[in-house]
């Protein structure tokens, strides 16, 4: 069943829900399938040594069903769930700028109302499509550009971050850091050294990233016209 799109900009509202939607799904997935893990692993082995149905059936049918009755048992939880509603609304300066459902002019309850609204027409129109979707392997920008009218892989993988790919296993998911920008940094460390830190990425670093210059007097400075902070003091 095909969304009603009444606007562009309504249109990649749908498509970022959608991808924040698919890797909520995705997590609960992997989650509800490494606990399945060595269930599966016997089934597998009994099948192939077994000519006997029934391990072949649970692999074909009953896994299946198994990872999707995982989404359905919270599914209408998605709608209020914080980790998509906080990501699209990150704060401060190393927020995803151009997104849609953050709004041209940035207000936390406009924007937390637009997610609501956004992932819970979705569910209404797509839920079952996107369950399948995700129980067969594709990710957000493969199951999203199926289907959500005027929907692309850049626009649907927009506020889940650079670390997103296809193939995470559970961790990798739940370990996804959404909603930054893809920015580093400066920090202090407690010898007075410096290191910069990604919130998007995770990951911390004593290099300078390509960006950062030292100016005359030897302090850090980003050359590339890039949004700053003020440095803090603290650990890695």
């Amino acid at each position: 069943m095909a969304l009603v799109i009444a606007s562009v900009n309504s249109a990649d509202e749908d498509c970022e829900a959608c991808g924040l939607l698919v890797w909520r799904m995705q997590t609960i997935v992997a989650a509800r399938a490494s606990a399945l893990e060595s269930m599966k692993r016997a089934k597998e082995k009994r099948a192939a040594k077994s000519t006997k149905a029934h391990s072949k059936r649970w692999l074909k049918q009953e896994y299946g069903i198994e990872l999707s009755g995982a989404i359905e048992a919270e599914v209408d939880s998605l709608q209020q769930d914080s980790r998509i509603i906080h990501g699209a609304c990150r704060l401060g300066f190393e927020a995803i700028e151009g997104s849609a459902l953050r709004g041209g002019r940035f207000d936390l309850k406009r924007c937390e109302s637009r997610v609501r609204r956004s992932v819970g027409e979705l569910l209404d129109e797509l839920q079952d499509e996107l369950v399948s979707a995700v129980i067969s392997g594709l990710g957000a920008g493969a199951a999203c550009e199926k289907l959500v009218p005027q929907c692309c892989s850049g626009r649907a993988q927009l506020l889940l971050g650079s670390n997103y790919r296809d193939g995470m296993s559970w961790r990798e998911l739940d370990y996804l850091q959404i909603g930054y920008s893809d920015t580093w940094t400066l920090h202090h460390d407690v010898d007075d050294s410096v290191y910069w830190f990604n919130k998007a990425k995770m990951r911390s670093q004593k290099e300078p990233p390509e960006g950062w210059a030292q100016d005359a007097e030897g302090a850090w400075k980003r050359v590339d016209g890039a949004p700053t902070a003020p440095a803090s003091k603290d650990e890695v």
